[in-house]
């Protein structure tokens, strides 16, 4: 479509055709067995494809020395502070 015959901004349009092209995985994968029901719920919710799901952010090992930097997503069982190993 040439740009004058459209009204929507850039951004706008890649948001638009990249939740158009996840669209059809996300039908799939709520289908599948096996899978949580809050994650389900959020899959068939209309309109939020993509509302709720926020990346998990990595936090530094407190086990791991600092000069390495390790970041992980694990945390530890007892504590719940992130550790690259878990104990």
């Amino acid at each position: 479509m040439v740009q004058s015959q459209c009204n929507m901004k850039r951004p706008e349009f890649l948001e638009s055709l990249g939740l158009t092209m996840l669209q059809g995985h996300l039908d799939r994968r709520s289908s599948q067995p096996g899978l949580p029901k809050a994650l389900k719920r959020m899959l068939n919710a209309p309109g939020s494809s993509t509302q709720g799901m926020s990346p998990t952010k990595k936090q530094r090992c407190i086990v791991c020395p600092r000069s390495k930097d390790i970041k992980t997503l694990s945390h530890c069982n007892f504590c719940k502070k992130p550790c690259a190993k878990n104990t």
